[in-house]
């Protein structure tokens, strides 16, 4: 009886080191420069389901029974009851459905009183009150209005004429996401020693700056030079300044699939990455995307004659590395990547499946698993998953979907 005890023992503890063993095996830990690195080769979760959504409910954005129309939604946020808002460009409005999906109210609309937008692009909620981007390019005009949650008007922030692409308010500063070229940045950045120019004058950047509200530079937090001074993508925004409480997530690399996280005073704190293979698009996706610019153009001059189309470049060779980055509610990193499935034709009876792969808040290599559903229009809060389809044709609405995350483990 002895000797079974004792053989027990032994099992148990070899079966235990040679897990641990296979654990480690999935990742390698060093320190560059004193920032803790992880080399992730494999998901710590490759055979079990790390995560599983549940679809809760879709929104469509306009149809002949709604009480709302939103042609295009250019942003979308939650507040702390679950109350979904979408921000619509063309209409100028901030519109806002309960946590089960259905339609509350529509705020705002085109003009330049004080509750009124005129083409607002980006926008966020803090402190119970949204923060609305406007560019207004015809006159120079860019600023952020302020409203309370009811879509009165508090006040109106002028902006510097620069380029912003997120922004993102705190209690005494903000967050914004800037895209420049050297001889911009290499002039603006407080801590110029940080950015790296690899490329000539025009080299193409996005920057991360905290700044007082009234837009004054506190410090440089991160920034991304683009591969040989060229975007990897036209039509993805492969720089998403994705943010949790304390720090920001941002690619390392346009060439690698690399992550850096930063604190707010733009210390690097921590990297990782994992192994990756670069796919080229496919001959399909590339007909597909001229068939989506070619309809493009075409909306753009019925809804604009007279005036110039310029659009966007037909596709690279590769897509982006990295298409989204995401936190959750457990600082887990949610990364979309540039790898997909796809079963596509030209006549939109299309299916691309997308790469998510999760990371602990230590950069450790979770999970990876396929979807349709989550992509650039994406977010995380609360516990559910909130994303725009992929793709729809012109004259169809777009589909807001709500997931219900459950973790596992």
């Amino acid at each position: 009886m002895r000797f079974l005890k004792l053989f027990l023992l032994i099992s148990i503890v070899v079966f235990a080191a040679f897990s641990c063993s296979r654990e480690k095996d999935t990742f390698k830990v060093e320190v560059i420069e004193g920032v803790k690195t992880v080399h992730n080769v494999s998901p710590k979760y490759e055979d079990k389901e790390f995560v599983t959504l549940k679809e809760l409910h879709t929104i469509e954005t306009f149809g002949e029974e709604e009480d709302f129309l939103i042609s295009a939604v250019n942003e979308m946020e939650v507040d702390d009851e679950d109350n979904l808002y979408l921000l619509g460009f063309y209409e100028s409005t901030i519109t806002k459905f309960d946590r089960n999906g259905s339609y509350i109210k529509t705020m705002g609309r085109e003009g330049e009183g004080p509750s009124d937008l005129i083409r607002p692009r980006l926008f966020s909620i803090h402190d119970n009150k949204f923060y609305i981007n406007q560019q207004i390019l015809s006159t120079n005009n860019i600023n952020i209005k302020v409203w309370d949650m009811d879509g009165k008007y508090v006040e109106l922030i002028r902006m510097p004429l620069e380029n912003y692409d997120f922004i993102k308010a705190y209690d005494d500063f903000f967050v914004v996401l800037k895209f420049v070229y050297r001889t911009v940045y290499s002039q603006s950045a407080v801590n110029k020693e940080q950015i790296e120019i690899n490329g000539g004058p025009s080299t193409p950047a996005y920057i991360i700056e905290k700044m007082t509200k009234d837009f004054k530079v506190i410090n440089l937090i991160a920034s991304f030079v683009y591969e040989n001074g060229a975007m990897s993508s036209p039509n993805f925004n492969v720089c998403d300044a994705i943010t949790s409480q304390n720090e920001i997530y941002f690619p390392a690399s346009s060439t690698e699939y690399a992550i850096n996280k930063f604190d707010f005073d733009g210390n690097l704190v921590l990297s990782f990455n994992r192994t990756y293979e670069r796919i080229p698009y496919s001959q399909t996706a590339k007909e597909y995307d001229t068939k989506r610019r070619e309809e493009a153009k075409k909306n753009f001059e019925k809804m604009f004659p007279g005036q110039e189309y310029r659009g966007r470049a037909a596709l690279p060779k590769y897509p982006p590395i990295l298409r989204k980055i995401l936190v959750d509610d457990y600082d887990n990193v949610w990364v979309v990547a540039g790898e997909y499935s796809e079963e596509i034709n030209t006549d939109y009876d299309n299916k691309i499946e997308a790469t998510v792969d999760i990371f602990d808040k230590n950069g450790v290599y979770l999970y990876t698993f396929k979807s349709l559903h989550i992509g650039l229009r994406s977010f995380i809060k609360n516990n559910r998953l909130y994303s725009v389809d992929f793709y729809h044709e012109a004259t169809e609405p777009e589909i807001i979907r709500v997931f219900e995350i459950t973790y596992n483990f």
